[in-house]
């Protein structure tokens, strides 16, 4: 594996692994993914809204990182999902 990966060359490393290696790294992906989707990128909206609240300030930059890897988590998924269901 060389220093620095390019997409392609992990999804190359991925066709060597056998089926329960692949799904394994499937299913701790989907794990990671669904927790930062669900769990993680919600909480930290409520903790900018409870600094906002207490600075009495909005915390403009925080809030639009946050919003833009919640955009793109859901975008990608959408792809993904239209390529599924081709």
């Amino acid at each position: 594996m060389p220093i620095v990966t390019f997409p392609e060359d992990v999804l190359t490393l991925m066709k060597t692994y056998d089926e329960a290696e692949r799904e394994a790294h499937y299913e701790q992906s989907f794990k990671i993914l669904f927790q930062l989707n669900q769990f993680i990128l919600p909480a930290f909206y409520i903790l900018l809204f409870t600094i906002s609240l207490l600075l009495r300030e909005v915390q403009y930059l925080p809030i639009a990182i946050v919003v833009f890897i919640h955009l793109y988590i859901n975008v990608v998924n959408i792809s993904m999902i239209k390529k599924y269901f081709k």
